[in-house]
């Protein structure tokens, strides 16, 4: 009798902890299914989501949903009887945002109008939104680089440009060197961001020409700091004195160092800058600085921040000239140092106090200075040893 009343006592509690189980897994099913409706209901009350925080956020391999609208809504494949156009999407936005905020409308009404209201053709190129064949274009940034849109009646359907084409604005050879090389490890979009973050080809061949100017006898070496991944100052060097070979190149990126070690040829390949240790001769030394800090479209840095860079930069490089003692010195940064960051840019004007170099400074654009298709201003030190100083008869 004893083991019947344990056996129903047991049955019967195993029933009640089921029934506990299944309800608290209602409840939970309920509670999302509630939580849903109500994030459900609040999307549809708010309205569609930012389609310029949504742009930002993904790589352009085909416009996305916004995208689509924007090119729609702006008229992008009407040229105005041009031909062809180009617009960057990113710079495009901004600009149309701007105006709209001139007008009065709020950030939330601007995500709407961006969306949903057409935009006349007139109004789009007053607005500088579009650049036709023949016009001086923008400066590519790594931010933007992949985001250039070609339309017009000649263009058919339209489509992003390439990275060759972006090469092509950027005085790349596309055909060869370092920009087939990162092919093979990077995306088209991502080709597009390394070419932006380099230098113009004939702004290089520009400092490379003053050099040439003012140098008593051609560099046989030339080494690279802060090299990236085309190391464009140092190809202008060698398209200027054609002997010249690549000494070193210096990368933090492995993938980078790799690119130019099979682009160059490199005797030394460093992954520092502070690893130059002088057993690699370099009577021509070219450096391309990271900018960002420095960029005026960088927001967060504060003028501390901007210095220390600076310092750090310089410190490096008179390191570096002073082991190594070339001839010829060529530096290349954003235009933002001089206009948005004056601490960094005194801590810059001081790095060749005491070195013995004759110093070259100067903005130069590639567009306004060099003939390129687009602006884009650097600021560009050209220093020379005073011993390799030729005489020029006046």
């Amino acid at each position: 009798m004893a083991s019947l009343l344990q056996k129903l006592l047991l049955q019967t509690l195993s029933l009640l902890l089921w029934l506990l189980g299944l309800s608290l897994l209602s409840r939970a099913c309920l509670r999302r299914w509630g939580v849903r409706r109500r994030a459900a209901s609040t999307l549809a009350a708010r309205g569609t989501t930012s389609c310029a925080a949504a742009a930002s956020a993904r790589l352009p391999g085909s416009p996305l949903h916004c995208r689509k609208r924007w090119i729609k809504n702006w008229s992008l494949h009407n040229a105005r009887g041009r031909g062809l156009l180009l617009c960057n999407l990113r710079r495009a936005s901004a600009k149309l945002r701007k105006y709209f905020g001139q007008q009065g409308y709020t950030h939330a009404t601007m995500d709407e109008l961006m969306e949903h209201v057409p935009i006349p053709s007139k109004l789009r190129d007053e607005l500088g939104m579009v650049v036709f064949p023949g016009d001086p274009g923008a400066t590519v940034t790594r931010s933007c680089a992949g985001l250039n849109w070609l339309g017009g009646e000649d263009a058919g359907e339209g489509r992003f440009v390439t990275s060759r084409e972006v090469a092509g604005f950027m005085g790349v050879d596309a055909h060869g060197g370092p920009y087939c090389v990162a092919k093979r490890y990077y995306t088209d979009y991502q080709v597009c961001g390394l070419l932006a973050e380099g230098v113009h080809s004939k702004v290089a061949d520009y400092a490379a020409n003053v050099a040439s100017f003012y140098l008593r006898t051609p560099p046989a070496t030339v080494g690279s700091l802060y090299s990236g991944t085309l190391d464009e100052l140092g190809s202008g060097l060698q398209r200027v004195f054609p002997g010249c070979r690549r000494s070193f190149v210096s990368e933090l990126d492995p993938v980078k160092l790799r690119v130019l070690w099979e682009s160059f040829g490199p005797d030394r390949c460093y992954t520092d800058v502070a690893d130059v240790d002088g057993h690699y001769p370099a009577e021509a030394l070219v450096a391309s600085p990271p900018c960002l800090v420095f960029s005026k479209a960088n927001r967060t840095s504060t003028p501390e921040s901007q210095e220390s860079a600076a310092r750090g930069h310089v410190t490096d490089l008179r390191r570096a000239i002073r082991l190594l003692r070339p001839h010829v010195v060529v530096i290349e940064q954003t235009e933002g140092l001089r206009t948005h960051c004056r601490l960094a840019y005194e801590v810059y004007l001081g790095l060749w106090e005491g070195l013995g170099y004759r110093v070259y400074h100067d903005v130069v654009d590639a567009h306004d200075t060099c003939g390129g298709s687009h602006h884009r201003s650097r600021l560009i030190w050209v220093a020379l040893l005073g011993s390799e100083l030729k005489v020029i008869e006046v």
